[in-house]
């Protein structure tokens, strides 16, 4: 499954393929399956082991590497002795370009004594273009009270949104553009939901049909730019001008 953790590998922090025994404490990690799948060669990405925060949230405070449009789900795996207690939250920053996150935990309660999984879904809205900015906020104490060594871990994060683009239906015609709202921009001399009819000022006279800007196309019996006249007319004329 993608992760919102691409950006780890992108840093090049790749911790022990084997996180060894579990730790008596408490274990925050990217499982090794998902890191593979983003280049980071196998190897589990520790956040919290042995109940100290690791050198990675340092790192991501420092440098910043900002997630592509693709990755929507971040899973993060943990564990921990009984009696440990947790609180998290996630902000992102602007809204317009990012969906306030959603996480498949409540924002408090006791982390479980064996292996489980949460999600955290970044999700952009589609509405703008841009980087969406926030950050994830983990507290984590143990039944005393005491706070496990770097908690709160901050973790800031960046992801790259594109604003999505309607397509037109039906399609345009006449090398019409269809905008980002779905709407066929028309070029000059044509209308319509497609641009595909044409604008003849003064329009067509006696039933005739605009087929191009400005050029009328007449039905039997008339001519004329815009089929203004009779052929009887024009044989009138003929007649008794020009015999």
């Amino acid at each position: 499954m993608e992760s919102a953790f691409a950006f780890l590998c992108l840093l090049t922090i790749v911790l022990a393929a084997d996180p060894g025994p579990p730790s008596s404490d408490v274990d925050v990690w990217i499982d090794p399956a998902q890191a593979r799948e983003l280049l980071c060669r196998g190897a589990t990405l520790d956040i919290v082991r042995g109940g100290e925060a690791q050198p990675i949230i340092q790192k991501l405070r420092n440098k910043l590497t900002v997630i592509p449009p693709d990755i929507n789900t971040v899973n993060i795996t943990w564990r921990a002795a009984p009696g440990f207690h947790y609180a998290i939250h996630a902000r992102t920053a602007n809204t317009r370009l990012m969906e306030n996150l959603a996480i498949t935990i409540p924002p408090s309660g006791t982390i479980p004594t064996s292996e489980s999984v949460f999600q955290v879904e970044l999700r952009c809205t589609g509405r703008q273009t841009g980087i969406a900015s926030g950050r994830f906020v983990l507290k984590i104490w143990d039944e005393t009270k005491r706070l496990i060594p770097g908690s709160p871990l901050r973790i800031p994060f960046q992801k790259q949104c594109w604003k999505k683009v309607k397509p037109c239906h039906p399609p345009c015609g006449n090398g019409a553009v269809c905008a980002d709202d779905g709407v066929c921009e028309c070029p000059e001399g044509y209308y319509g939901t497609s641009c595909k009819h044409a604008i003849c000022i003064p329009h067509c006279f006696n039933g005739g049909s605009c087929i191009e800007p400005s050029v009328c196309q007449c039905q039997d019996g008339f001519t004329g730019n815009r089929c203004q006249t009779g052929m009887d007319t024009v044989l009138s004329f003929f007649f008794t001008h020009i015999m």
